[in-house]
């Protein structure tokens, strides 16, 4: 039960901010004189929160338990989360919002810690790709649920953040205190340059993924393909297939080598190509579904530059690193794509999904000039190739 309550937390982080991405349209529906950005804003605003708290919860370890810090995010999760469907102006929905950050930023950098104070070697290894198919599984759960909710009313889709209640059970009955570990690492002590090179690449592959979760919903509503349920059923595809090629990545990864990148790229590319058209419902399907299982090996991919480029005793800080830039592209994504449509003369959401496929075929032409020449050294060295 000891794991059962570790992912229990890990159902709750990553995808929090686009859990309520199904009801993107209905709540513009409520909220006619608000600005789209505004309006998208109520998925990444969360990103812009869950920094300076993860900063802060790194600091409170040293002073307060993990449980306590764990207890405390949870309550602000439930709260900010819930609260935005309690209030019925929308810069009070932005403070909910920002509250709900502050409650991930909590938890994420505990939680993350947990598999290494409690597993070692292979299980260690084995629970941290738990951990991020929970992650998965999470965004899968709230976005079914709260498309769901947001059927009978705006309000209702908000309540999907009552799941704290769930990991807070399982934290409370089966999530012994950690004992305190000795001091790690020097002050002065810097992270390698992998470090940085992995937060610039979470940084960029979330601005491009999060188009998807800021846009879909209203999309589908403008494009006459559905609702609110409609919306939820895409983007749990998204999760859905997220969730399996994440757990399948090491496979993938033996089978594609250096290409792993640039296919992965591609994929990505792919769907927000097939979405810049006039596609139907099925094709819209298939689309983000390509989106998803693309994420799903592009996320483990940079967190195993960290854990093969960084010494273990840095890796949480590392991971904290990383975890910034990935929630800053969150955040900037909708800014950079909304700048980004007002250059164009058709500006429009299928506009900014023909721009994310742009930037996402160059990424994956540039890797795969990269592969094609990392296999001719291999080859030219005589060296085997390596998974």
């Amino acid at each position: 039960m000891l794991k059962a309550a570790i992912l229990s937390i890990s159902l709750l982080t990553i995808m929090a901010s686009a859990a309520i991405s199904p009801a993107l349209g209905i709540i513009a529906a409520a909220f006619p004189h608000a600005d789209a950005m505004l309006i998208r804003l109520i998925v990444t605003l969360p990103s812009m929160t869950i920094i300076p708290a993860s900063i802060l919860s790194a600091r409170l370890t040293r002073v307060l338990k993990k449980r306590t810090i764990l207890f405390l995010g949870l309550a602000l999760y439930m709260a900010g989360g819930v609260g935005g469907g309690l209030v019925s102006r929308m810069d009070l929905i932005l403070w909910m919002r920002g509250l709900l950050g502050i409650g991930v930023g909590l938890l994420m950098p505990v939680s993350t810690a947990l598999v290494s104070d409690f597993f070692k070697g292979e299980e260690a290894a084995k629970m941290t790709g738990w951990v991020t198919a929970s992650n998965n599984l999470g965004g899968i759960i709230a976005v079914i649920l709260s498309g769901w909710l947001a059927s009978f009313c705006w309000r209702y889709s908000f309540f999907v953040y009552f799941l704290a209640l769930v990991a807070a059970f399982f934290v409370a009955c089966f999530l012994p205190e950690p004992e305190r570990q000795a001091h790690i690492q020097k002050k002065g002590d810097k992270l390698p340059s992998v470090t940085y090179l992995a937060a610039g690449a979470a940084f960029a592959m979330m601005t491009l993924f999060y188009v998807l979760p800021t846009n879909i919903a209203l999309f589908i509503k403008e494009s006459g393909l559905g609702n609110a349920k409609t919306a939820g059923l895409a983007l749990a595809l998204v999760t859905g297939f997220a969730f399996v090629s994440g757990s399948l990545f090491a496979k993938t990864k033996g089978v594609l080598n250096h290409l792993m990148a640039p296919v992965q790229m591609g994929l990505m590319g792919t769907g927000f190509f097939l979405l810049s058209g006039s596609p139907t419902l099925p094709l819209v399907f298939f689309a983000v579904s390509l989106i998803g299982a693309s994420f799903g090996n592009l996320y483990p991919m940079i967190l195993l530059m960290v854990v093969h480029g960084v010494p273990k005793a840095q890796n949480t800080k590392a991971m904290a690193m990383v975890s910034i830039f990935l929630f800053s592209g969150q955040f900037f994504s909708p800014l950079f794509f909304r700048a980004l449509e007002g250059l164009t003369p058709s500006p429009g959401i299928s506009t900014i999904f023909g721009c994310a496929a742009g930037f996402a075929g160059a990424a994956a032409l540039v890797f795969l000039l990269k592969a094609l020449r990392d296999m001719r050294s291999h080859v030219t060295a005589g060296g085997p190739q390596h998974p």
